[in-house]
C-alpha cells in the first residue's frame, strides 16, 4: 500500500509550486487578445476554472480539461494543457478564493499546526493487521456467542427445575391446606362431640340417681323398710360318706339397700324369681383371693333349657350400670357381682383396689357360715398367690331364701 507524504512536506512541495501573493500585492493581468483561426487550433485558450471562493485549489487539482476534438484524428488527439497552465490556474484560484491567508502569515502557521495535529503521521515502523487478527477475533466472537447460547440453556434449565419445584411446594401446600382444613372440621366435630358426650354424662348420672332412688323405693315397697335386708343360701356339698346323704350348708348374707340399692334390689328380685331354686348356679373355681360361681350346669327341668338361657330369659340376669359406694368395700366375707352379673364372689382377702378398677360391684357381708366359705376356699388345694383352680366337686346353691323382717 504507497504511503502518503507528510502533510508539511506536501504543504512546502504546493508553496514552491505556487508562490504567495503579498499583502499589497495585486495580480496582473493582462486583457486578452482575440487569437486568430490558427492560432487558436495550435494554442489553445487557458481553460475557465470556476472561481467559487467555497471550492479550494486542491479540488480542482490534477484535474485535466475535456479534449478539444479539431477534427484532426492524428495530431491533437487526447490534448492535455502544459504543466505551466495548470499552475497558472492553481495560483489564480488560491489568490481568489484565500486572499485571508495571503493578509495573515501567522494565523496560516497556527492553521498548519493544527492540521499537523488532526492528520497524524503514520509510523513505518506501526505493524498493520493482517488475516491472523481478523480470524482471531471472529474466533473471539463465535466463541462468546457459544458460551453465552450454554449460559442461556443451563439458566433456562435451572429455571425449569425451579419451576418444578415451586409447582411441587405449592401442591403441598395445597394438600396440608386441605389437612388443615380437615383436622380444623375433625376438631370442630370433637369439640362438638365432647359437649355431647358431657351432656350425655351429665344425663346418665341424672338417670343412675334416679334408678337409684327408684330401687330403694321398691326395696321398701316390697321387702320392707330395710335398709339392711338378709337372704339365706342352701349350699350342697359333695355327698358323704353315705350313699345318698346330703351335705348342706348354709350361709346368711347381709345386703345393703341403702349405700347398693340397685346390685341390693336386682339379687332380691333373681331369689325371688327362684332362678337359685335347683337352677344350676354352683361355685366352680377358687383363686388365691376369691371364690367364684356361676348359672352354667346342666338343663332346667321345668323348660328344657340350659340354666343360662333360663337367667336370660328372666331379665334379672344383669345390672343397668356398675353401681359402686365407697361405704361398702372389697374387704374379706364380702359378696358381689363380677362385672354387672349374674356371676358372683365371695372376697377371701382384701381386693377393695383390684375389684374397683374392674369395677365390681360389692353389695353385702356373710354375717353367718363364714367357716363355709373357708371350706369351699380350700376344696382346690393349696394356693399360691395368683393361682386360679377348678374344684373337682362344685357347690351348688339349692336355694336363696329372703328373710323378712
Amino acid at each position: 500500500m504507497p504511503r502518503k507524504a507528510p502533510a508539511k512536506r506536501r504543504r512546502k512541495v504546493e508553496e514552491d509550486e505556487n508562490p504567495k501573493v503579498g499583502k499589497n500585492q495585486k495580480v496582473q493581468t493582462t486583457p486578452p487578445t482575440q487569437p486568430s483561426a490558427e492560432e487558436a487550433i495550435t494554442n489553445p485558450p487557458p481553460m475557465q476554472l470556476h472561481s467559487n471562493p467555497k471550492v479550494s485549489a486542491s479540488a480542482v487539482k490534477g484535474i485535466a480539461p475535456p479534449p478539444i476534438d479539431n477534427g484532426d484524428d492524428d495530431d491533437n488527439d487526447d490534448m492535455v494543457p502544459p504543466p505551466a497552465m495548470m499552475n497558472h490556474q492553481n495560483n489564480s484560484s488560491k489568490a481568489s478564493s484565500s486572499p485571508n491567508k495571503e493578509s495573515s502569515p501567522v494565523k496560516e502557521n497556527e492553521n498548519e499546526a493544527t492540521e499537523e495535529m488532526m492528520e497524524p503521521e503514520e509510523d513505518e515502523d506501526t505493524p498493520s493487521h493482517g488475516g491472523g487478527g481478523a480470524s482471531f477475533n471472529i474466533l473471539l466472537v463465535c466463541l462468546l456467542i457459544g458460551l453465552g447460547c450454554s449460559a442461556g440453556f443451563v439458566h433456562q434449565r435451572i429455571a425449569q427445575d425451579l419451576q418444578l419445584q415451586l409447582k411441587g411446594y405449592q401442591q403441598e401446600l395445597l394438600h396440608t391446606n386441605e389437612e388443615m382444613a380437615l383436622l380444623k372440621k375433625e376438631s370442630n366435630n370433637v369439640a362438638m362431640i365432647s359437649e355431647q358426650v358431657d351432656q350425655v354424662r351429665s344425663e346418665l348420672i341424672d338417670l343412675v340417681h334416679e334408678i337409684r332412688y327408684f330401687a330403694r323405693q321398691q326395696l321398701k315397697a316390697k321387702f320392707g323398710p330395710g335398709p339392711i335386708y338378709q337372704v339365706e343360701l342352701e349350699l350342697e356339698f359333695p355327698p358323704g360318706e353315705q350313699e345318698g346323704e346330703l351335705n348342706l350348708q348354709y350361709m346368711t348374707v347381709d345386703l345393703d339397700g341403702e349405700n347398693m340399692p340397685h346390685a341390693v334390689l336386682t339379687f332380691m328380685q333373681q331369689a325371688d324369681a327362684g332362678l337359685y331354686h335347683k337352677r344350676g348356679f354352683g361355685f366352680h373355681h377358687v383363686g388365691d383371693h376369691i371364690v367364684f360361681g356361676s348359672p352354667s350346669f346342666g338343663i332346667d327341668e321345668l323348660t328344657g333349657n340350659e340354666f343360662g338361657q333360663v337367667w336370660e330369659d328372666s331379665g334379672h340376669a344383669r345390672l343397668l350400670f356398675h353401681e359402686h359406694s365407697e361405704v361398702v368395700p372389697h374387704v374379706p366375707y364380702t359378696i358381689g357381682f363380677s362385672g354387672r352379673g349374674p356371676d358372683l364372689y365371695f372376697n377371701m382377702m382384701d381386693n377393695t383396689e383390684a375389684h374397683h378398677e374392674a369395677r365390681d360391684p360389692c353389695f353385702g357381708t356373710i354375717s353367718r357360715g363364714r367357716n363355709v366359705a373357708d371350706y369351699m376356699h380350700s376344696m382346690a388345694g393349696t394356693l399360691e398367690l395368683g393361682d386360679w383352680k377348678e374344684m373337682e366337686h362344685p357347690v351348688i346353691i339349692r336355694s336363696a331364701n329372703i328373710i323378712l323382717p
